[in-house]
């Protein structure tokens, strides 16, 4: 059965669609939660200019357009981490008291595999989940965060909101360049960064409402 652009969309609207209750779900109103989950988007997003570089880097020599693309990219992602950082410091929280746990880092973890063992577009199953989360429920996420935690906590979520819109529309005029083979790739990826970060907001909930196990999954 062949794979095309009609695919690529029908599985980013499902995943994005019970996306929603999973993020309407989470408790943006308990501090603790919201440090867990500013902590462990901090523990994967400081990987996104790596990931983007290295995709550059694997690219055919070939592709220049697409080579450029990864580089601009990876400009735009440049210290989006220390967003995460500002966010928790304005919560009354240090990054340094949140270690990472293993949901974040298999979704970065996993994209080595992706980009170095099967194909440097094949992360844009990746990309194309993130674009997906800031354009459609950032700005949801953004206005519970604020209105319990003051708008100077919520810096991260704000800009991705408003950021993504863009960059969602670019990924999918990306991705309709790519071939069957790529664009299966692409599905596989994206489910599976679907699936993580459901398992990463689900363990920041937990953590955050039971903050003694804090350290228990600590990757």
């Amino acid at each position: 059965m062949k794979t095309s652009m009609k695919d690529v969309k029908n599985v980013y609207n499902k995943y994005m669609d019970s996306l929603k209750d999973v993020v309407a779900d989470f408790p943006w109103e308990n501090k603790e939660a919201y440090a867990q989950w500013l902590s462990q988007t901090y523990h994967y997003v400081k990987y996104s200019t790596r990931l983007l570089t290295l995709s550059s880097t694997y690219t055919s020599i070939d592709n220049l357009p697409l080579h450029n693309r990864f580089i601009d990219h990876a400009k735009e992602e440049r210290s989006h981490e220390l967003m995460c950082v500002r966010d928790l410091e304005n919560i009354g929280r240090d990054i340094k008291n949140y270690p990472e746990q293993y949901p974040a880092a298999c979704l970065y973890q996993s994209q080595f595999f992706w980009i170095q063992l099967q194909d440097p577009m094949s992360f844009f199953g990746y990309i194309l989940f993130f674009e997906g989360l800031g354009s459609l429920h950032c700005g949801d996420m953004y206005k519970a965060a604020i209105k319990h935690h003051g708008e100077k906590a919520g810096i991260f979520l704000k800009v991705h909101h408003e950021e993504d819109q863009d960059h969602i529309v670019k990924a999918f005029n990306q991705i309709e360049k790519f071939s069957e083979k790529t664009m299966t790739m692409v599905i596989q990826n994206f489910i599976q960064t679907a699936q993580l970060y459901d398992l990463l907001l689900k363990e920041a909930k937990r953590m955050g409402l039971s903050p003694e196990k804090r350290e228990s999954t600590a990757a």
